[in-house]
């Protein structure tokens, strides 16, 4: 007995059919209630039609459903039923109560005097049986107390209903011309097979599993995975991202692809996972990424691929372990089919995680963004050694300060077996952009500051000697970082700030986006309130904003249609949001690492044809000691710091040579101080 029968639970119905006709030779019978639509409920209470005919007319609509016969396995299904119809071994009647609904929900099952009954929620409609969260519960007659008082009871109930024993219900047999129809449309000379149940299962993309018994079946979604029809990519402006599959297929499917923000890493990267599904046939495609904005930007990607990828992401652990693992063994049972797993790096040195991955028994691919950002003890003292094809990505796949890391992430995923730096990308898939560099002299307290610290750093190498303890290196780079934070956060910068924006009327600054330190939160909380005091509209984007996706949808909807005029961040953007509107860049602080130099050019310089951006701009700040201080070596340190991130910032501006261009700056700088 269940309620609610609808088409689409025809296709569903398909699982188990075949077997049951070829094991057994005992009749079914199904008590069931269609859906009746409003004006037939109505007609019925005003007496215009009877409930017999509602119900006709109803049931043949859903064995009409569209939906459902676009299916092969509905077809299969239907193939099924004609089958025991014309065998007698199936009886359906449809049932109506009146004023009330029949949504009882019970499959008894007899074997002998034995008697098995299953109840719970699951009505009889394609989203019950296959998408939602039902209960059931198994009753057996030959237990003792409730649970055969409940099967009993059960009994009772169906045989009420189908002699039409029950006085406000009424059941109608299956329309005798819906029954000629059905055996009229198939072949009843044969019984239908489980070869037939696969055939169907194959043309609706669905593999069979095997695992339970060869007369258990589930269902597993074979995505059609395959680029955008759109996608040029062997050939033409990025045939760089076929040259980059080509690379790292050449090298044994291992390897890490050193192109630049902008450059189409995600695309290339699923180009490749494309290629070697096509080959194997059956794949689980990891993706592990370090921010949320990156793993969002992959679920998007995916699905331009034909793809619908799991992303483990506000569920709690629990329930994404359990839903992985189903996910694994959906695949693992199959012979083809493909699932992505888009994950954090955190959650990818999960240990029940990697359990999971060490049980599957099939390929597996690991695509790491940004693996750079793998460099941990988690990941390098346990990497899933499991995963045969390996795929690194990277701007700037090493690791500056720690060269034994980015051997160690060259180990385990390859060497470099593609190179498209930001020199190759400017022009064909970045636009250029003018450098403009802007002076700022230190105060005498900050220069003082940044003596003493130096001096500080001076005593403890010397102390720590030629092998410093791990304790010691940890004390060193605070020490650097503070160091480094007085000129990152030097007060002057703000000044230049104010005057750039005010250069410009509200309809010229627009699209711009102004880089704070990381180190300190209280430049930030300075450009917002020197931005706020000039009538700009603006918004920061921080990790704080990036917790609330609806938040930063609404920001970056308003900053692209210029409602929003300024952005500010510190490191948020440096791997993550795609915002190709962004036209200007001030970045008031950058740190010393070259990765962030060629992050933040990339992520400036994408192309944007919304806005028709033909090139963008980058405000730069050069820090300089107060006027008459001696040119010692904490001076040459500092102003070294800072040249070497010019000239890299310089090298490939379009304006480097031009009036309002760094050279001459740069020059001037460099001979005044270090020579």
């Amino acid at each position: 007995m269940v309620g609610y029968f609808g088409g689409a639970a025809l296709r569903e119905l398909s699982h188990g059919l075949a077997a049951y006709i070829l094991r057994s030779d005992q009749p079914l019978r199904l008590l069931v209630s269609p859906v009746l639509s409003e004006a037939d409920q109505e007609a019925i209470r005003l007496g215009v039609r009877t409930p017999p005919d509602a119900l006709t007319d109803a049931i043949k609509t859903a064995f009409a459903d569209e939906t459902a016969l676009a299916s092969a396995l509905a077809q299969h299904t239907q193939q099924c039923l004609a089958y025991l119809l014309a065998t007698r071994r199936l009886q359906m009647k449809i049932v109506l109560v009146r004023d009330a609904t029949f949504h009882l929900k019970e499959w008894i099952f007899r074997a002998g005097n034995d008697v098995a009954v299953l109840s719970g929620s699951a009505n009889f409609t394609g989203q019950a049986l296959l998408g939602n969260v039902e209960r059931l519960n198994l009753h057996r007659s030959w237990r003792d107390g409730d649970s055969e008082t409940a099967c009993r009871d059960a009994v009772d109930e169906f045989e009420a209903y189908w002699t039409n024993s029950k006085p406000h219900a009424v059941a109608v047999d299956l329309p005798l011309a819906l029954q000629e129809d059905l055996v009229d449309s198939y072949d009843t000379t044969r019984p239908p097979t489980e070869a037939d149940y696969r055939k169907a299962l194959d043309l609706e993309g669905r593999v069979y599993r095997s695992d339970l018994g060869s007369s258990v079946e589930a269902s597993v979604n074979l995505e059609r995975f395959a680029p955008p029809s759109d996608l040029v990519w062997e050939a033409g402006p990025f045939s760089h991202q076929g040259k980059a599959v080509f690379g790292w297929e050449g090298a044994g499917r291992r390897g890490i692809l050193a192109m630049a923000t902008g450059s189409g890493k995600t695309i290339t990267a699923l180009l490749c996972a494309w290629r070697l599904w096509r080959e194997v046939r059956r794949l689980v495609v990891v993706v592990a990424a370090p921010t949320l904005p990156l793993i969002a930007q992959w679920a998007d990607e995916c699905q331009n691929f034909a793809l619908t990828p799991y992303v483990a992401g506000s569920q709690n652990r629990r329930r994404r372990l359990r839903e992985i693992d189903e996910r694994l063994q959906r695949i693992e049972r199959g012979n083809h089919g493909v699932e992505v797993l888009i994950v954090t790096n955190n959650f990818l040195n999960d240990a029940e995680f990697r359990e999971l991955i060490d049980r599957f028994q099939g390929p597996l691919m690991l695509i790491a963004d940004e693996v750079h950002n793998l460099g941990t003890d988690a990941f390098l003292n346990t990497p899933p050694n499991q995963i045969a094809y390996r795929l690194g990505l990277s701007a700037t796949p090493e690791r500056q300060y720690e060269p034994e890391v980015s051997d160690r992430l060259v180990e385990y995923f390859g060497n470099v077996v593609f190179e498209f730096s930001l020199g190759d990308a400017i022009g064909v898939c970045l636009v250029p952009y003018d450098y403009h560099l802007h002076l700022v002299e230190l105060s005498h307290h900050e220069l003082e500051d940044y003596r003493h610290l130096s001096d500080r750093i001076r005593r403890l190498r010397l102390a720590a000697g030629r092998d410093p303890s791990t304790e010691d290196e940890e004390r060193l780079q605070l020490l650097r970082n503070q160091r480094r934070l007085i000129l990152e956060a030097a007060k002057g910068k703000l000044d230049v700030l104010e005057s750039l924006l005010l250069q410009g009327s509200a309809g010229q600054v627009q699209h711009t986006l102004v880089y704070a330190t990381d180190k300190d939160p209280g430049q930030l909380d300075a450009a917002n309130d020197i931005i706020r005091s000039t009538g700009l509209r603006f918004h920061q984007i921080t990790a704080q904003e990036t917790g609330n996706a609806k938040l930063v949808d609404a920001v970056l909807d308003a900053f692209r249609s210029g409602g929003l005029k300024v952005l500010t961040a510190k490191r948020v953007l440096d791997e993550g949001l795609n915002v190709p509107e962004i036209s200007t860049a001030i970045i008031l602080a950058s740190t010393t690492v070259e990765r962030q130099w060629v992050q933040r050019r990339g992520r400036v310089l994408r192309m944007c044809a919304a806005i028709g951006k033909e090139y963008a701009t980058i405000h730069d700040f050069l820090v300089l000691p107060p006027p008459g201080e001696p040119r010692d070596d904490d001076i040459r340190i500092l102003i070294g710091g800072e040249l070497a991130r010019c000239d890299e910032f310089a090298n490939l501006a379009r304006n480097r040579a031009s009036k309002d261009g760094s050279r001459d700056v740069l020059q001037d700088v460099r001979l005044e101080y270090i020579v």
